[in-house]
């Protein structure tokens, strides 16, 4: 249909190697909208009759109700249902191709002023990234809500926590897990903040230099539920920032994900036994009848590596452009959607594997009770009561855990009288602690009652977090549920001028 300039047709080879036909199925719900508001400003400049759009909007109701039957099958069904030809380069020549078969050129021919496939497909990968996007955004909310629910009820399970993947402090679980928690906040106030970027209209540009027609950019903003529109033409056929900004946040969000991901992977190991995860997410050997594998977890942890290859290949294809719509650009949409898929179905993952899993209290306490982590909490004593500087009582504990380990004693072997003599013999002080000491600074409890810096482990501290993220988790819930709504509003309201006018 666009080839008037061209001699010759192109050859299937070519034809097959130019179509985007495959991963445009994913936008032929989202090109149908902004081609009946293109449409419908049309008609309100006076480019259109009312009985011409009548026609227009009926047809692409009859495509769009075609689709919507089939939208859940395979791209290949929908393109075999539709009869989508093998010629068509795209999905909007289909789609106007198919207009005018249905009400002729001389109506059909008119639906396309104004517009360029340039600012065409910018406006759907726009609409169609924001809902992406918003559902990306949805999932996030609903990890937060069960890390909450579950840092609330593990405030009270003691572990130890590492560094270098060596014991370090003492903490809880629900600590940890209200780190996470604030993590995936932040990764949720990235897309939040992307949002604004985001929700802008391309369409309007034309193919970079916009049109003589008195085109109103506004009004299909408004019909699309746009905040506003991208103004400059060159910027806005030319420019994919927005599209990278999404692969690096997404990017970002799997890095948090996998790190998560190996933590439950390595706990719910046979020598950690911290967790366990559900067998709704977990796999078994082909050999080896004991195994229980979480595999659903190693695959979150590896999808990580999808985000950062599409990212990759997103920002290789836009540095070489040229200012202006190139054609390498058709390649950023299947590795847009790819990254947007496969953070949306990790997210989904991790959300059963946290819901469903068992954290076994006991097997942390343990493993917290007897770890030479406590031994901080001596050195900090020393320096409050004993009248020893930090780095004092560092050499002094640092001595003793290097003797203890070296002759094979444990925690538990620690004494006053050890510590007094290492004391006396490393800084050359007299200090009386006593066993009684020692014995409370080896409990576990009391070392989390103990801290009192703020974001620290102790449940005063948690609670304290926790009240604040309830407040937050609302707050941010609250916002993108507004955000949602105010697109259906938008999409409701299109349908409704668009049934008023058909009928």
């Amino acid at each position: 249909m666009y080839r008037s300039r061209l001699n010759d047709d192109a050859d299937d080879k070519t034809l097959s190697f130019l179509s985007s036909i495959l991963e445009d199925i994913e936008i032929i719900d989202v090109d149908i909208v902004g081609t009946e508001a293109h449409n419908i400003m049309l008609f309100e400049i006076g480019l259109l009759t009312k009985k011409e759009l009548k026609s227009v909007l009926t047809s692409l109701e009859n495509l769009r109700e075609k689709h919507e039957k089939l939208k859940d099958n395979d791209a290949h069904v929908i393109i075999s249902k539709l009869k989508i030809p093998k010629k068509c380069e795209d999905i909007h020549e289909f789609i106007e191709s198919k207009i005018i078969d249905d009400v002729g050129l001389s109506i059909g021919g008119k639906i396309h002023t104004g517009r360029s496939r340039n600012d065409q497909v910018l406006l759907c990968m726009t609409l169609k990234s924001r809902n992406l996007v918003n559902q990306i955004s949805t999932k996030i909310i609903e990890i937060l809500d069960v890390l909450y629910k579950l840092s609330d009820s593990n405030k009270n399970s003691i572990m130890t926590l590492y560094t270098h993947t060596q014991h370090a402090q003492i903490g809880t679980y629900g600590h940890y897990l209200l780190a996470y928690f604030d993590i995936f906040t932040r990764d949720l106030e990235r897309f939040n903040d992307l949002y604004k970027r985001l929700n802008i209209n391309p369409l309007g540009a034309a193919a970079i230099g916009g049109s003589s027609f008195d085109i109103n950019r506004e009004k299909t903003s408004s019909l699309l539920g746009f905040d506003g529109i991208v103004e400059n033409s060159i910027d806005a056929v030319s420019s994919r920032d927005v599209f990278l900004e999404i692969g690096s946040n997404i990017a970002i969000l799997m890095s948090n994900i996998s790190r998560l991901a190996e933590d439950i992977i390595l706990w719910s190991s046979s020598e950690f036994g911290f967790l366990e995860v559900s067998d709704s997410y977990s796999s078994t050997s082909s050999i080896m009848p004991q195994k229980k594998n979480p595999c659903t977890i190693e695959m979150i942890r590896g999808g990580s590596g999808i985000s950062y290859g599409e990212l990759i290949n997103m920002l290789t294809i836009v540095k070489g452009s040229y200012t202006g719509y190139n054609r390498d650009f058709q390649r950023i949409k299947p590795a847009l959607w790819k990254s947007l898929y496969n953070a949306s179905d990790s997210l989904s993952i991790l959300k059963g594997v946290l819901e469903n899993i068992r954290v076994n209290k006991d097997i942390m306490y343990n493993s917290a009770k007897n770890s030479f982590a406590l031994v901080l909490d001596i050195a900090e004593h020393l320096v409050k009561h004993h009248s020893l500087s930090f780095r004092e009582s560092h050499q002094i504990l640092g001595n003793v855990v290097h003797n203890l380990v070296s002759k094979e004693l444990k925690l538990k072997d620690i004494t006053s009288d050890i510590i007094n003599k290492t004391c006396k013999k490393l800084v050359n002080q007299n200090i009386n602690v006593t066993n009684k000491e020692i014995q409370f600074l080896l409990d576990p409890n009391n070392s989390l009652n103990n801290k009192i810096s703020l974001g620290s482990p102790s449940i005063k501290e948690v609670n304290r977090m926790l009240k604040i993220r309830c407040v937050l988790l609302k707050e941010h819930s609250n916002h993108i549920d507004a955000r949602i709504n105010q697109i259906f509003s938008v999409n409701d309201k299109l349908t409704k001028i668009i049934r008023s006018i058909i009928e």
